[in-house]
């Protein structure tokens, strides 16, 4: 093998993300601080107030200060109900909410592709993209093991609109995922020209046809050390978020938009990154919490229970959502700190899918950098076998 040839092979691995948009989920001065391990399981009330019809759950309870209790507490202090302006763009928000109270009950997208009454959904890289073979083979299985959803890489190369009319001919929903700021933006403000090439990595979905846009990266780096209040970064990054959905008013189909946020974000009152579940859930359709239970550094409790940390931040998430707001968790598909637990991968991965289940979620996406899914195909066909109550 060639020097260059190796050395292109590296550049291309040394860029590509392991983690979805989850680089340090809590702050280091906060990284050794132990938090209370608490059952919210028992405590919690959650309504799914999706226009999308599921399965009611259990009635459970839980208050602000329990929800408070959970959280990482800053050494800032702010009103935590932050007061933001979106006054110029309601007519937005208000055209999203009228399309999530017609089209989301039909089951459809406005492009009509059926959007899965519970999402069962794994990551696509554009690695896997290049390698049709091995595409073709992993659709195969999913497809088998009842996987209905794929969160796509478009950067820097779209699938085209045939490529994608294939995926929703085979019974799968695609979503577009549009990284913004690789490991997160470092500045009060983003560049116009940053901006210009978001805007044109959504053109390009809308392009393709994708019925969702999926925003990773929508966030201030972590620990970023500049003096910004928690309102000024909020305002920030939802107004960076308003323009991307003006943006797809050009779009000839309109589509959602989701937004991934950190795993610590449901349990957090507030965040220096700039996200807040009740703001974000304002301005985007779907939100998805990355819940890799390995991440919640600092928290042993949180590592060796997969179940309990999806479920826990799945219902706080949707507590804190609108109605309308649809709720779809990453969970862990990697074997980072899983021996902790005592767990296979296989049974690790499980845990996590049960509790996207019972924990009320609209779904749920594994996330695997390689695309590896041996591991997750395993779990969904015993959680599939398992006799449910």
């Amino acid at each position: 093998m060639s020097k260059n040839k190796l050395l292109t092979i590296l550049i291309f691995f040394g860029t590509l993300p392991l983690f979805a948009d989850f680089d340090l989920p809590f702050p280091k001065q906060n990284s050794k601080k132990k938090i209370p391990h608490q059952n919210v399981q028992n405590v919690l009330e959650i309504k799914v107030g999706s226009p999308i019809h599921f399965p009611k759950i259990e009635n459970k309870n839980i208050s602000k200060a329990e929800i408070q209790n959970t959280s990482v507490k800053s050494n800032e202090t702010i009103d935590s109900k932050v007061k933001l302006d979106l006054s110029t763009t309601s007519e937005i928000v208000t055209a999203q909410n009228i399309e999530n109270t017609t089209q989301i009950d039909q089951t459809q997208s406005v492009s009509n592709t059926i959007i899965p009454n519970f999402s069962r959904g794994i990551y696509i890289s554009q690695r896997t993209l290049g390698k049709p073979k091995f595409f073709q083979e992993l659709r195969l299985k999913a497809k088998l093991y009842g996987i209905n959803l794929f969160v796509i890489d478009i950067q820097p190369k779209p699938p085209s609109k045939e490529e994608l009319e294939t995926l929703v001919t085979e019974g799968f929903y695609p979503v577009a995922r549009v990284v913004n700021f690789d490991g997160g933006l470092l500045t009060e403000k983003p560049s116009e020209q940053r901006i210009t090439a978001i805007h044109r990595s959504v053109r390009a979905a809308c392009q393709s046809g994708f019925p969702e846009i999926q925003l990773d990266y929508i966030r201030y780096a972590d620990n970023l050390q500049i003096k910004l209040s928690y309102e000024i970064r909020y305002k920030n990054i939802s107004g960076i978020i308003q323009r991307i959905r003006n943006e797809t008013l050009k779009c000839e189909n309109l589509p959602y938009l989701g937004a991934d946020i950190f795993g610590r974000i449901p349990f957090n009152q507030n965040d220096m990154i700039g996200q807040k579940v009740e703001i974000f859930a304002q301005v985007v359709d779907v939100l998805y919490p990355m819940l890799y239970p390995s991440h919640f550094y600092g928290m042993p409790n949180r590592i060796k229970d997969p179940y309990q940390t999806v479920y826990d931040g799945t219902l706080l998430t949707l507590k804190r959502s609108l109605k309308t707001t649809r709720v779809i968790p990453y969970i862990q598909g990697f074997n980072m700190a899983v021996g902790k637990s005592g767990l296979s991968l296989s049974n690790y991965i499980k845990a996590q899918i049960k509790a996207s289940y019972e924990g009320g979620a609209h779904g749920f996406v594994v996330w695997n950098a390689w695309n590896d899914y041996e591991s997750t195909f395993q779990a969904l066909k015993d959680f599939d076998q398992e006799p449910k109550k």
